[in-house]
């Protein structure tokens, strides 16, 4: 069957087909401002891999990677550090220099002082304003239990003490001379060993068996359970995020870090162990070609043609498909060599998500030092662990925090989104190009290939949320337990990854509700009531670990007198945030959705229908409302001033949705491809 029943196309599968390709074109117009943004400034370093401490040394530009070691290896793990600097460059080298003091002394706290005056900026947030003389240093040390100081090259400051280290680029005084000099401190290596990939690949394979074991049960409740690319893509993505919730689960309980990687890895090699020995069973077992014909399933869904008839290989379409899985391959590379080549370098990959992951390593757990310590509210403690429980996962089986390689999990999530975009539109359309170019298209946003590479979080929410949502439609359209099973563990983690990952699945499950009123069914509120129990309850238990964290203070009191008094920023929220839905950076993808579905307006019913009386309109609604609450949040900002909180954040918000609005359009235009049985329109959930 194709498009009509005389063989072509419908208007509304042109319209679709015009949108993605628009915004594949877009996508890959910016990868020469991609290479000379991102991946050219990053070669330098690239270069070096086979030397971490060369790789961060150059990374770290003005600040001195070779100090920074030197303090971590003379003072004591549970020792405090007072950094001084003399406030004149207090918002660039001298903030990252507390930044790196932060990562590299981890665990260790570091609480920084300077002469510059407070103000109302948010990096004033975080140093304490007092003079430069020795008298203030040493109340400020006695202030917060600072063992140590460590001054600055361009401190000029005497002090009390022994003098441990002393170089060009700084001095490190221990206060109290009559304590014994401390004996020195094992580095924490930056580089893994040589036989690095075995050890890699075992943390790798037990991440696989946790999805495997979720993905064999849902296809024990389902008729039709993801296959191929779809449940591999879906294998990485809601594994690692159970993965990551098993070892908070067991730290809770009291294991290390070392333990809880054993039981999962002792649990993993069982489960493997069982599917070997079930496999060799079923293979030694006569095939019974009547009961795999009565086990088929009937529609179209596990199918991938047209027919179950050979079909004539047509070069025309051999060639787009080639074409586009190497625009594919070419933006999984470009985020590789950045999340992969170089240790990580986006400000809030290693200053929230990387400190955590090291700290954790070290510490062999989930100590209050993670998420408790005052002196690192400036990287916003109560942030999910997700993503850093994951990367310390990776640590453990590698034995070094080479962050090098924790890049490679974002990088992961980032390819397994573009898998199952591929994989979810295959099964509902049947038809190979059109899901390459729907994968293609969510695979060249430049937005989300640079943030994947850059290691930020915001990827893997993102691939957490198409996990939902694709998993929600399924079960909405089918009512299969299965696919409910699997929406509801991706519904689950999304606060596990990100805060705002609560949002997405509330509005996501608003929406179901609303494309399936109680009169039309039940499907949407049981998938409402279930996956927002399973989101609000992982949640509610991360706050509960955190209770008391120390707050960044990034927003005001959502009061209506805040509201109030901050109306008068509506117009510079909105000019921003208008910009950066209309970049290019976006692959046109947000005025291409708006067209489309404005276009949509004037076909002829049957296939107005087809755009809008689906459960897979749950995707544009959802998406316009998640952009809206995430816009007017700013209205609450405590940054100083407030617009450039929306200028460093929103285009990460609008990503983690992003591939949502892809979706949407492939979903559309495979109508009239959903099931064999039918070419009339797919009903809701009901």
């Amino acid at each position: 069957m194709s498009g009509t029943a005389a063989g072509r196309p419908t208007a509304l599968r042109i319209l679709s087909a015009a949108a993605l390709v628009v915004i594949l074109l877009a996508g890959v117009a910016q990868l020469p401002h991609q290479w000379r943004m991102f991946v050219q400034p990053a070669l330098p370093i690239v270069r070096l891999w086979a030397d971490a401490d060369a790789q961060h040394r150059l990374q770290y530009a003005d600040v001195s990677y070779d100090l920074l070691r030197a303090v971590e290896a003379a003072v004591p793990a549970d020792a405090t550090v007072l950094l001084v600097t003399s406030g004149d460059d207090v918002r660039g080298h001298e903030y990252r220099t507390f930044h790196r003091a932060l990562y590299v002394l981890a665990p260790r706290p570091v609480w920084w002082q300077s002469p510059a005056p407070p103000d109302d900026t948010w990096e004033s947030k975080w140093w304490i304003s007092a003079p430069l003389d020795a008298a203030h240093v040493l109340s400020t040390a006695a202030d917060h239990g600072a063992d140590y100081v460590l001054i600055a090259a361009d401190a000029d400051l005497d002090l009390p003490g022994r003098r441990l280290l002393e170089s060009s680029d700084g001095v490190l005084v221990q206060l109290d001379a009559g304590q014994p000099a401390p004996s020195g401190h094992p580095l924490a290596s930056f580089q893994a060993t040589g036989g690095w990939p075995l050890p890699l690949a075992g943390a790798l394979l037990v991440i696989w068996a946790i999805g495997d074991a979720l993905l064999a049960l849902a296809a024990r409740l389902n008729r039709q359970p993801p296959a191929g690319v779809q449940k591999l893509a879906l294998t990485w993505i809601l594994g690692s995020g159970l993965c990551s919730l098993a070892l908070l689960s067991l730290d809770r309980l009291g294991l290390t870090l070392s333990q809880a990687a054993g039981m999962l890895a002792a649990l993993a090699a069982g489960w493997i162990a069982w599917r070997a020995w079930t496999g060799w069973r079923r293979h030694r077992e006569p095939v019974d070609e009547s009961r795999r014909a009565r086990s088929a399933p009937p529609g179209g869904f596990a199918q991938t043609g047209p027919s179950s008839e050979k079909q004539p290989i047509n070069r025309r379409r051999a060639v787009v498909a080639g074409v586009l899985v190497a625009v594919i391959g070419v933006q999984l590379l470009l985020a590789g060599v950045l999340a992969i080549g170089q240790p990580l370098a986006g400000w809030d990959s290693w200053t929230s998500w990387g400190m955590r992951a090291r700290t954790i390593f070290l510490g062999n757990g989930i100590t209050p030092a993670v998420y408790a310590d005052p002196s690192r509210a400036v990287t916003r403690p109560g942030y999910p662990l997700l993503t850093p429980l994951l990367q310390a996962w990776l640590y453990r089986w590698l034995g070094a925090a080479d962050d090098r390689l924790a890049g490679l999990v974002l990088w992961l999530f980032f390819a397994a989104l573009v898998g199952l975009v591929y994989g979810a539109v295959l099964r509902r359309s049947r038809g190979r190009v059109w899901a390459l170019l729907a994968g293609a298209a969510a695979a060249s946003i430049p937005w989300l290939v640079t943030l994947s590479g850059l290691a930020y979080v915001d990827g893997a929410l993102a691939a957490l949320a198409l996990a939902a949502a694709v998993m929600l439609i399924a079960w909405l359209d089918d009512g299969q337990p299965g696919a409910l099973l699997l929406a509801i563990v991706a519904f689950a983690l999304m606060p596990w990854a990100k805060e705002d990952g609560l949002v997405i699945a509330l509005v996501l499950l608003l929406a179901a509700v609303v494309i399936c009123p109680p009169w039309r069914g039940r499907r949407g509120w049981v998938a409402a009531l279930a996956g927002g129990c399973a989101a609000l309850v992982v949640a509610a238990g991360w706050k509960l670990v955190t209770a008391g964290s120390p707050s960044a203070g990034a927003f005001l009191p959502l009061t209506a007198a805040t509201l109030q008094a901050n109306l008068g920023r509506i117009t510079t929220i909105w000019q921003i945030v208008r910009e950066n839905l209309m970049s290019v950076d976006f692959a046109l993808i947000w005025p291409v959705a708006l067209i489309f579905g404005l276009s949509t307006l004037a076909l002829p019913a049957v296939q107005l229908r087809a755009a809008w009386r689906t459960n897979a309109s749950i995707l544009p609604l959802a998406t316009a409302l998640y952009l809206c609450l995430m816009a007017a949040i700013y209205l609450f900002s405590s940054f100083q001033p407030y617009y450039q909180h929306v200028l460093s954040s929103y285009f990460r918000l609008a990503s983690q949705v992003a591939p949502l609005a892809v979706l949407w359009i492939a979903y559309t235009g495979s109508f009239p491809f959903v099931t064999t049985a039918q070419a009339s329109i797919p009903r809701r959930g009901g």
